[in-house]
């Protein structure tokens, strides 16, 4: 009788944590900013920005982009797991990530092509 109480209540606490979690990421929105007062905003927001890549650097451990709209981001990712990133100068981007302090920078942590 104690195991079926316990697999109850294990399965119960499952299903509430996983509609609490699916609740909180539906709330969950990432403004889309611009560069303009970005060195007085807080450090560590996340932010979205789309851009045309201007520029790109490739070194060991991380990729540093440029990208523009109406002024230019410098955005920097870093390679994990030997993922393969395939970016163009000219590829239209969405980038997400968080704010660096001091410097109108993001630290990337997702980027994807928009077409």
């Amino acid at each position: 009788m104690r195991e079926k109480t316990l697999l109850k209540i294990a399965i119960i606490g499952a299903l509430t944590g996983t509609l609490f979690l699916y609740i909180l990421s539906e709330n969950t929105k990432i403004e889309e900013k611009s560069l303009v007062g970005l060195e007085r905003a807080d450090t560590n927001t996340y932010i979205k920005m789309k851009g045309t890549i201007k520029d790109i650097k490739k070194e060991k451990n991380y990729i540093t982009i440029k990208i523009t709209k109406s002024e230019e981001a410098e955005i920097i990712l870093y390679k994990k797991n030997k993922e393969n990133i395939t970016l163009r100068k000219g590829d239209y981007v969405e980038v997400i990530g968080k704010t660096s302090s001091g410097q109108p920078r993001i630290i990337g942590t997702k980027i994807r092509v928009i077409e």
